[in-house]
């Protein structure tokens, strides 16, 4: 959904950044699940992370700056302290310019998921082990529930706007970049 919006805004996958973000951390280290994000937890005290994904973008500055709007998206965001040093750093690129921090979640059914599930399967040969990973219902639920639980307390879940449909989350993102 967040690559609908790509000629309104600027998209950040924040799954890619992680582990962007891991390597020039730690360029001589192999992340032990291909993303880096149990190191990056682990040193997250350690490091500097908003001046590393700062690092990380600065390539983008100029498309940043002139964007209508910056989305980012992927499940990393549910941890605070990403999100926060994210936030930091884009507030870094923007040089003082106000920035508005909207947070919203996609939970769709577990119908819902399995049936993307199938689909990209069968249109992307690369996202077919996905397919034999969670080939039912059950299996969806289970990773779902896993998802939900990424967002934490319920204190900290208060944070995002929860949509159980892309329609409905469309339509927020759309009403955000309508004057």
């Amino acid at each position: 959904m967040a690559n609908h919006f790509a000629n309104d805004a600027f998209i950040i996958h924040t799954d890619f950044l992680q582990k962007k973000a891991f390597l020039r951390a730690f360029p001589y280290h192999h992340p032990p699940h291909g993303n880096g994000l149990p190191t990056l937890t682990r040193c997250k005290d350690h490091l500097d992370l908003p001046t590393l994904l700062y690092d990380c973008l600065t390539h983008r500055q100029r498309a940043i700056r002139s964007a209508k709007m910056i989305i980012a998206e992927g499940l990393v965001l549910s941890r605070k302290w990403f999100e926060d040093a994210l936030v930091c750093a884009i507030q870094n690129i923007l040089a003082g310019r106000t920035c508005h921090v909207h947070r919203y979640f996609l939970f769709p059914p577990a119908e819902v998921m399995l049936e993307q599930i199938q689909t990209r399967a069968r249109e992307k040969p690369a996202r077919q082990r996905e397919a034999l990973i969670f080939p039912d219902i059950p299996a969806v639920q289970k990773q779902r529930d896993r998802h939900r639980d990424t967002l934490g307390p319920a204190q900290d879940a208060a944070r995002w706007q929860v949509h159980a449909e892309a329609s409905t989350l469309h339509q927020a993102i759309e009403r955000l970049l309508t004057p």
